[in-house]
Order: C-alpha cells, then sequence, then structure tokens
C-alpha cells in the first residue's frame, strides 16, 4: 500500500477537530470543520456520503492509484492531487439527533506546507438554492452561459463559482424538465405542450429522418399573406448535422415572418419532395403567388410539381453570379465576364419598369445574342 512521504509540517491537526461540540446537522458539523480548517491555511471537502458517516478529506487528498509516468503523460486537471491523507469522520450520535466529528491517528497528518496567501488558493464552492434559482429564471430567459456566470458573480461575490458550476446546474434543470425523456421525446412533448403542428418521418429501423414544425400563428399569417414565400437551408450547422431548412413569408408591410422550419437527414430529392408536400399540407387550398430560393436544383425541380401555379423565382445573389460564368464561358477571360455582369447585365437587374426592363433585354440580345439566350435556357 503507498503511504506518502510526510514532508509537511510534522503537526497532528486532529488535536483541533477533537472533543467536537453536539452539532444539529450534518451541514452545520461540516461547515463548522471547513471553518476551522480555514483558518489553519486549507480546505476541506465532502468527500463521501456513507450510510453511517460522511468523510471530509483534504481538497488535495490522495490519488485513485499510482500511476507509471514513464509511460505515461500526466493529464491537466484542474484539481492537483499530492496524495494527502488527512480526513475526518462525521458520525451521527443518538438516532441522528446530532453529530460530531471523529479522527484517526493515521489522518491527522499532511503531507505539503499550509497555503500562505488565501487570495490565489481559494475553494471552488458549490451553488446555493437561491443562486440555483437565478440560474434557473436566466436560463428560461435564453441567457448564455457567460452571461449568467457574470450575474452570479455580481449578485453573489462571495461564493466564487465557476463556470462548470454553471454548465451543470444548467444540464440537472433540462434533465429535470425532460422527466428521463430522450431528445426527441422531449421535442414531441414540448411541441404539443405549445400546440404546435409537425411532421415527423422516420426510416426502417424508427429513427427520425424527417420534421417539420410549424407555430399556429405562422400558419395564420401565411394563409392571410401568401404572396412570397423564401425557401432556404443551412448545411449542417447543429449538433446532429443535418440540413436545417427555414421557410419565411413576406407581409404587404415588407417584413419577414417564419412560416415553418424542417430538418432533414440529406439534401436530397426524397427530402425536399416531403418538405414541399408537408408545406402544401400546412396551407391548405391557398395558392402561393410566388416561390424564392437559392439555386438548388433538386428543390428547383419540385417545386413545380407540388406548386405548379405558383412562380419559382432565384435570389439575385445567384443571379448575379451570370459573372462568372460569361468568364468561363469565353476560355477564362475575366474581362469579358466583368464587362457583361456590370454592364449590360446590371441595367438589366436594376430595371425599376417593364418597358425599361423589356429596352435592356433587347439591347443585351443584340450585343450578346448566342450569349443571351444560352443563359435564358
Amino acid at each position: 500500500m503507498f503511504f506518502p512521504e510526510r514532508v509537511g509540517d510534522g503537526i497532528n491537526y486532529n488535536l483541533y477537530f477533537d472533543n467536537s461540540p453536539e452539532l444539529e446537522t450534518c451541514d452545520v458539523a461540516a461547515e463548522w470543520c471547513k471553518i476551522i480548517a480555514f483558518e489553519f491555511g486549507f480546505f476541506l471537502i465532502i468527500s463521501s456520503h456513507k450510510k453511517k458517516y460522511q468523510l471530509l478529506d483534504y481538497d488535495r487528498d490522495k490519488k485513485k492509484k499510482l500511476r507509471d509516468f514513464s509511460s505515461a503523460i500526466r493529464r491537466k486537471t484542474k484539481r492537483k492531487a499530492c496524495g494527502c491523507e488527512f480526513r475526518l469522520f462525521l458520525v451521527p450520535k443518538n438516532n441522528y439527533t446530532y453529530w460530531v466529528v471523529e479522527t484517526k491517528v493515521e489522518h491527522g497528518f499532511h503531507n505539503r506546507p499550509m497555503m500562505l496567501y488565501p487570495e490565489g488558493n481559494r475553494q471552488i464552492s458549490g451553488l446555493s438554492p437561491v443562486v440555483k434559482k437565478l440560474v434557473r429564471k436566466l436560463t428560461s430567459s435564453h441567457v448564455k452561459p457567460h452571461h449568467i456566470m457574470k450575474a452570479v458573480e455580481g449578485a453573489f461575490p462571495s461564493l466564487n463559482p465557476n463556470v462548470m458550476d454553471i454548465y451543470n446546474c444548467r444540464d440537472v434543470l433540462r434533465r429535470v424538465r425532460s422527466e428521463g425523456r430522450n431528445v426527441v421525446q422531449q421535442f414531441l412533448q414540448q411541441a404539443v405542450q405549445s400546440k404546435y403542428l409537425f411532421w415527423l418521418h422516420s426510416d426502417e429501423m424508427c429513427r427520425v429522418i424527417h420534421t417539420f414544425i410549424a407555430h399556429p400563428t405562422s400558419v395564420n399569417l401565411v394563409r392571410t399573406y401568401p404572396h412570397v414565400i423564401h425557401i432556404d437551408a443551412t448545411y449542417k450547422t447543429n449538433k446532429y448535422l443535418y440540413p436545417f431548412v427555414e421557410i419565411l413569408g413576406v407581409t404587404p408591410t415588407n417584413k419577414n415572418f417564419l412560416v415553418a422550419c424542417a430538418l432533414s437527414q440529406h439534401e436530397d430529392a426524397q427530402s425536399y419532395r416531403w418538405m414541399l408536400e408537408r408545406l402544401k399540407n400546412l396551407i391548405g387550398i391557398v395558392a402561393l403567388n410566388a416561390i424564392v430560393t437559392d439555386r438548388n436544383m433538386t428543390l428547383c425541380k419540385y417545386i413545380s410539381h407540388v406548386f405548379p401555379t405558383s412562380a419559382h423565382l432565384l435570389y439575385t445573389w445567384h443571379i448575379n453570379d451570370v459573372e462568372a460564368w460569361v468568364t468561363k464561358k469565353f476560355g477564362g477571360k475575366r474581362k469579358i465576364g466583368v464587362q457583361f455582369g456590370r454592364g449590360c447585365w446590371a441595367r438589366v437587374m436594376k430595371s425599376k419598369t417593364e418597358v425599361e426592363y423589356e429596352i435592356n433585354v433587347a439591347n443585351i440580345m443584340e450585343e450578346w445574342g448566342c450569349t443571351w439566350e444560352y443563359f435564358a435556357r
């Protein structure tokens, strides 16, 4: 068995904890010991909750097992264990009526000098119930953890928490709210509670591969203002690496609103067709005037199938990419591409009236005849 070499101050600290008073609860007994330990320059932590007693150890107590450092690299840990065997025992008496502190001779010495400056050796404390209540309130308001940390430090400067305490508290709150449900079950539970409209599609192994969800208010808005719909996808920017599709609508006052959102396993034909069919089921018999997308050929193909009466438009950013296309068509001559994109093509894009548009199109056909006809196709 490994016994660390005693290189501390040689003082038996059990003398300061013997003959303890009768303390009401275990927490009171632990606090009494921690106050005395701090006066002598070390911290105590509760290391074990036994049925018949509890253990208070030095915060840099012994390691679980020896390591061969000739063949292993020491991990960078925040808690630097030094093998100290100092230990106190909190024991209940008289059927848990009161608690006392008991000591043992072999656990009375330290193997390292005590701290000289407590400012550089503060103990990391947990979160009190009052602080947890504050964290719960800020978490429900979607405040980020580092902002919660600053709020806790400002409201309770004596607690000395770290950011992991905030993350752990948020994780406990999440698991308590989930009540043992997994991610998909919790998603469905919240959707039902908030009265969302949603569709799910699973594969042969009962794994969810497509999700479509919309708020009832958004459904009423899109049925009232079915003028223009925007559809775009972000590629693998979430935890599950699924493409996230957003569907936006526009009001007559030029304000955007979220119609629905969808998660799909892949950006393939089956995924987009399933999503567009769910969108058609969502809006009912209302016909969309125009659908604006990027130049996703799979999405463009099924828009005409699911919404045959709706006009399909492209984002101007993709349309203005014609400069690179013309450069490639003319053998990589960028000067020709710039001349086309920033000249006659820019005039077509900036046309304010239909008459002006027809004139600019006629000019571009006259100057770039075959190029314009190929691009129009």
